[in-house]
């Protein structure tokens, strides 16, 4: 059952294609599936903490962070941001396979 579910939300597969790669119904798939997904609900609450409303020290106490981040909340180290950059700055931004230009955010 949780690789079914594993299957279908980290590779985004559709049902008819986990049924065939375990071979099983399109019907028990789709069960299989909600099974888990009720169970992650039951759970979340035991493993899952909303954000707190303050601001992290590093950032309220810098001047460079603070005007920028003092409402993020989450993470966001390691996201690629699609970037439009022209002029002699190009090569900084240039993704290796050089198909498009990004902003890594660290």
């Amino acid at each position: 059952m949780l690789a079914t579910f594993l299957l279908v939300v980290g590779q985004n597969s559709r049902y008819s294609h986990v049924g065939k790669t375990f071979n099983r119904s399109h019907f028990s798939t789709s069960q299989n599936f909600n099974k888990i997904l009720k169970v992650l609900n039951e759970i979340v609450v035991d493993f899952m903490v909303k954000p707190g409303s303050s601001t992290p020290e590093k950032i309220r106490e810098s001047i460079r962070f603070f005007p920028y981040f003092k409402d993020c909340i989450g993470a966001i180290d390691g996201t690629n941001i699609p970037a439009m950059v022209s002029g002699r700055d190009t090569s900084s931004y240039r993704e290796m396979d050089l198909k498009y230009h990004k902003a890594n955010i660290i």
